[in-house]
């Protein structure tokens, strides 16, 4: 008989507000201590987060250095819907989807500037095994500064082993109004210790910030 894969309940998982401090590096080797808050977050690399889905609002990043205390990036709203259902469902449409409207930190001519961003994208996604879900969007997304409107077609794997949870992605996004490219790659990786910690580092090719590692307090 054809049996249904119980999924952990999101309830049995961390609490959804976080408090995060990391140490982060960007382009230039300088470092800075980054904190990060939102009062409702449920990552894709969390432990309340069910098949890699995620919804997270008002996501505030903040660095402080020797000179300066900044806003590093803001999302005033992010989702991601993965759909990796096998049977198909009378009226529920199988396709997997994404929303973001936030403001990214961003060096534009050697100097810091703030690009303001809405982007959805749709796309595919498959449970591969019980601990990998891979998916591939193609999103649309509006910029303030630079290329106002860009492409950007990728592939991203989530995987959870144990209490270690991790997101890769990696692509191409249009950079001019001629077919040009530019790739684009990053990810998070989560170690669970409780329902209150984790230990997070995060990398990326884009925008400023490169990698940062450090702690998260769920509450």
């Amino acid at each position: 008989s054809f049996q249904i894969e119980q999924i952990k309940s999101p309830a049995e998982g961390s609490r959804p507000m976080e408090l995060g401090m990391s140490i982060a590096m960007q382009e230039d080797k300088k470092k800075f201590l980054l904190l990060n808050w939102s009062p409702y977050k449920k990552e894709r690399v969390g432990d309340n987060s069910m098949e890699g889905d995620e919804l997270v609002i008002a996501d505030l990043a903040v660095g402080i250095n020797s000179d300066e205390t900044f806003i590093d990036k803001f999302d005033l709203i992010r989702i991601l819907n993965l759909n990796t259902s096998t049977i198909a469902l009378e009226g529920e449409d199988q396709l997997s989807w994404e929303l973001r409207l936030g403001v990214d930190r961003v060096k534009d001519k050697r100097q810091d500037r703030y690009d303001g961003i809405s982007s959805f994208g749709t796309g595919r996604a498959w449970k591969l095994n019980s601990i990998l879900t891979g998916y591939g969007m193609i999103s649309i997304s509006g910029h303030t500064i630079n290329q106002p409107l860009r492409l950007r077609p990728y592939l991203g794997l989530i995987f959870k082993t144990g209490k270690l949870k991790t997101w890769l992605y990696g692509g191409v996004e249009s950079i001019s109004h001629r077919p040009q490219f530019s790739d684009i790659w990053g990810g998070k990786i989560n170690l669970q210790l409780n329902e209150r910690y984790a230990v997070r580092a995060e990398f990326s090719n884009e925008f400023f910030t490169r990698l940062s590692m450090g702690f998260v307090l769920y509450w």
